[in-house]
């Protein structure tokens, strides 16, 4: 919150206007190459922001090191996916820079951060199995959807109760079921975006274009 008050990035400033106010500060990720990285430096990039020139980004690891760094001054900005920014939130020392699983950031708005996929062989040599396991992802995505947060957070907390705090746990919840897809399909968008996002890196070198028919079929989620 220092670093954002110092350099007047407030929350429900307009997306762009908030990025291009990071200049000078430090960015931590967890390791070059990682999407930790690439999103910051995408989102730096289309502000105008040059690495390292306008913006520092450094690898501070896991959340074992990289929240220490933040509460202790040495880095600015943390890239790094839940339940780690919501326990900074919960300890009030940090504020959302963008929040992504909220769709802050229309350019990466449907985006594939967990897919479930099959080879063709499986689909064709065992169909049953493959439409358990999209029955049950189906199921749960429906859990999610249709559950209210605070339900969540008591389902879940058999499971995250001993690593993260209540505050924390309930504020990871809800930034996920926020980000859930509820129909369980890709989108055009979500592959497109996706595809952009991981090829601009360098990544990707012997794909030069990708579809969502290339990777998907609906038939087993009707």
């Amino acid at each position: 919150k220092e670093a954002a008050a110092k350099a007047g990035i407030k929350p429900g400033m307009p997306l762009m206007e908030r990025v291009k106010r990071a200049k000078g500060l430090t960015v931590g990720i967890t390791r070059p190459g990682a999407l930790t990285d690439d999103l910051a430096r995408n989102i730096f990039a289309r502000a105008g922001l040059k690495v390292p020139d306008d913006v520092r980004i450094i690898s501070a690891g896991g959340a074992g090191t990289m929240l220490p760094a933040l509460r202790n001054r040495k880095i600015d900005i943390i890239t790094i996916s839940t339940p780690h920014p919501e326990t900074i939130l919960s300890e009030n020392i940090g504020m959302w820079f963008v929040n992504l699983a909220a769709g802050e950031d229309p350019a990466i708005k449907d985006f594939m951060m967990s897919t479930l996929m099959a080879s063709p062989e499986l689909i064709r040599e065992k169909p049953d199995l493959v439409k358990r396991m999209t029955r049950a992802v189906m199921n749960s995505l429906k859990y999610i959807n249709e559950t209210s947060v605070d339900q969540l957070t008591k389902d879940m907390t058999p499971f995250f109760g001993k690593s993260v705090k209540p505050a924390a746990l309930r504020i990871s919840v809800e930034t996920v079921k926020a980000a859930v897809n509820p129909t369980g399909k890709m989108s055009d968008a979500a592959v497109a975006t996706t595809f952009k996002l991981m090829k601009k890196p360098g990544k990707l070198k012997n794909l030069q274009s990708l579809k969502r028919s290339d990777v998907w079929t609906d038939d087993l989620v009707k």
